[in-house]
């Protein structure tokens, strides 16, 4: 064997490269391979350390045992042809827009709906969704105080946006703020919709 630790190691071998070489011919489910992996790991600490999850195994609530939960995971997204999620935590996409909404960048609100249709499991869009906020995966993971802030958000944004919006949806009030605030849609400071009631 030319490996470090073998019968007969070769001079000048790049170990990494051999390890990485040794990585990419390794079937694990080959019985044969993994017992010439774990005689040579035997004689070489380089190869072991490489190894050591196999040999040694792994504390289940280790940041190693989670890493290799989530490569698995990819691994069976990719056998199973699944595109990887949009957003792999809309919820924290959520706040920052919202966050960036009640700073008095209105178009962030837009955004955060956007992020609102979503779960951690989305891979697309679902156009099917209702476009009520209310109905939407986000805000029903919401408690009463998130909500209560979107809410206000979309309060604001009704009186702060630049939008071409009255030409394309003509002059009733925006169903989610009658349903949500009937009391905003009826004030003085969204008098353009209560015009319109």
């Amino acid at each position: 064997m030319i490996a470090p630790g073998g019968s007969n190691p070769a001079t000048g071998l790049h170990t990494e490269t051999l390890c990485n070489f040794i990585e990419c011919a390794f079937v694990i489910e080959n019985t044969a391979h993994f017992e010439a992996l774990y005689a040579a790991a035997e004689l070489w600490p380089e190869l072991r350390a490489r190894y050591a999850v196999w040999f040694d195994g792994v504390r289940l609530d280790s940041t190693g045992a989670a890493q290799a939960r989530e490569q698995q995971e990819q691994l069976r997204a990719l056998e199973n042809d699944l595109q990887p999620p949009i957003v792999p935590d809309p919820a924290s996409e959520v706040l920052a827009r919202l966050a960036e909404a009640e700073a008095g960048r209105w178009q962030a609100w837009w955004q955060l709906t956007y992020y609102l249709m979503l779960t951690p499991e989305s891979r697309a869009l679902d156009y099917d969704l209702d476009y009520f906020i209310t109905a939407m995966p986000g805000w029903d993971k919401a408690d009463d105080g998130l909500r209560q802030r979107i809410t206000a958000s979309a309060e604001q944004y009704l009186i702060d946006a630049e939008t071409t919006t009255d030409a394309w949806l003509g002059y009733n009030p925006m169903p989610i703020q009658m349903k949500m605030s009937p009391a905003f849609a009826l004030s003085s400071s969204s008098s353009r919709y209560a015009r319109r009631l």
